[in-house]
């Protein structure tokens, strides 16, 4: 029933979120269309970046989407929960892999918090949603990060990631252990 409803977690929030991304963010409102063209413009510049950088470019990239994604309004209103989980779900991944343990353990309960505002905002239960983001563990968020990341690039995943894998001599590890 866990392993059911983590699943069913990961599923919703990689639909949403690769929805909100394909459509380009077409549907979110701001005090004007002009602010948000721009910051759906500004959302999805910052994707492609976080995709094709270096570790540091990735990581500036999910620090400045954050604030954005926190001022966006969506007609769904779990739309900036999602993003957000996603993001701080990207930053849990990118720490972890740099070997930054403690600041990927508050990106973890960042990630762990938004998952639990995203279905709190779509109608479920507290309750019910703790069982589920209770098993939504590092190696989870890993996890549901490469494979939205691989499905927007043609399996090839974020360009920090092959990088770091590729110099596992400096100190940098590329995985949970």
């Amino acid at each position: 029933m866990r392993q059911l409803l983590i699943r069913g977690l990961t599923c919703v929030v990689l639909l949403a979120t690769m929805l909100s991304l394909i459509t380009g963010f077409t549907g979110c409102r701001l005090s004007s269309a002009e602010n948000a063209e721009m910051v759906k413009d500004r959302l999805d510049a910052l994707y492609r970046s976080y995709l094709q950088g270096d570790i540091d470019q990735a990581r500036r990239d999910l620090h400045e989407s954050i604030p954005l994604l926190e001022k966006v309004e969506f007609p769904v209103r779990s739309a900036s929960a999602d993003g957000l989980f996603l993001s701080y779900s990207r930053l849990h991944a990118l720490e972890v892999r740099a070997g930054n343990r403690a600041l990927a353990e508050a990106y973890l309960l960042e990630a762990r918090y938004w998952l639990l505002k995203r279905e709190e905002l779509s109608g479920a239960t507290t309750e019910a949603v703790i069982q589920g983001i209770d098993s939504v563990d590092s190696e989870k968020l890993i996890e549901i990060v490469d494979k939205f990341d691989n499905a927007m690039t043609r399996g090839t995943g974020a360009k920090y990631v092959g990088s770091l894998i590729q110099k596992p001599s400096d100190g940098v590890r590329p995985a949970i252990e």
